[in-house]
């Protein structure tokens, strides 16, 4: 379902996100008229890990759930508010989605930025670019403290050489999405 939100709305709410906030306003101004904006009911799919990812996603209202794995292997990863952005991986390398994100309890309303527009625009706004870079390191280095945490919490049992590692105990390439 779509909603008609005027490009000044959609502006505010790109301003409000801290990798927008120094773009010139005429700038910004045609960034808006490019996104579209969608809303997502309660568990409607926005994208399925492995598909291959061409938007950036900014939430406007409501809550996205992002998780990875398949049926009983599948887990929460995270909860997105308001202000959030996800989807920032596959608009740089164009790959496939390295988790799945869904609308949660009462819905969700997103501006969809496509790869070519995100983009092109970055190109002229590099600032916006190491911005977006920036949440993604963040990210990473959060994570790597997560699996180092569990790692110390779940030592391995038995000895164990570097020829002997499976593929579930390799660390995941990369967990943004």
């Amino acid at each position: 379902m779509t909603t008609a939100l005027s490009t000044t709305d959609k502006l505010f709410h790109l301003r409000s996100l801290p990798a927008f906030r120094l773009v010139a306003l005429d700038d910004l101004r045609s960034l808006a008229e490019n996104c579209q904006e969608k809303t997502y009911r309660a568990a409607e799919r926005i994208f399925t890990e492995g598909e291959v990812g061409s938007c950036l996603f900014v939430i406007l209202r409501g809550t996205v759930g992002i998780s990875q794995g398949v049926g009983s292997r599948s887990r929460d990863v995270a909860a997105l508010g308001p202000g959030s952005y996800f989807g920032e991986l596959a608009i740089f390398d164009g790959g496939p989605r390295t988790a799945t994100a869904a609308g949660l309890e009462g819905g969700a309303t997103l501006l969809v930025l496509d790869r070519q527009t995100f983009i092109k625009f970055g190109e002229h706004n590099p600032k916006v670019l190491l911005e977006v870079i920036r949440g993604l390191t963040r990210s990473i280095r959060r994570m790597s403290d997560q699996l180092r945490a569990a790692d110390a919490a779940h030592p391995p049992s038995g000895e164990a050489n570097d020829d002997d590692i499976s593929d579930g105990d390799l660390p995941p390439r990369s967990r943004r999405f």
